[in-house]
């Protein structure tokens, strides 16, 4: 039970990277779930970037979390919300 505002909070409270104040959180969807997505930007070149998703399936919520070089995030961000967007949820 509870909101997915409620899990997103729970989750990235476990995150000690993610700073609270600079929430740009975006609606993802596939298939049968919808979520939000934000990210975590490096404030130097080299500190790794976090990709934070909060996924809410017919029967449950799921965080997942993609961490990767400022490098590999500038030429792939797009591959990466597609390897989410590849979950399929148990109905």
């Amino acid at each position: 039970s509870g909101s997915l505002e409620e899990f997103k909070n729970l989750y990235i409270d476990q995150m000690p990277e993610y700073d609270k104040g600079k929430q740009n959180w975006e609606e993802i969807s596939s298939n049968n779930w919808s979520g939000i997505y934000d990210s975590i930007e490096p404030t130097s070149k080299d500190e790794d970037c976090w990709d934070i998703f909060i996924v809410k399936s017919p029967k449950y919520y799921l965080g997942i979390t993609i961490n990767s070089s400022s490098l590999s995030r500038k030429l792939n961000k797009k591959f990466y919300i597609d390897i989410v967007k590849t979950f399929k949820s148990k109905e």
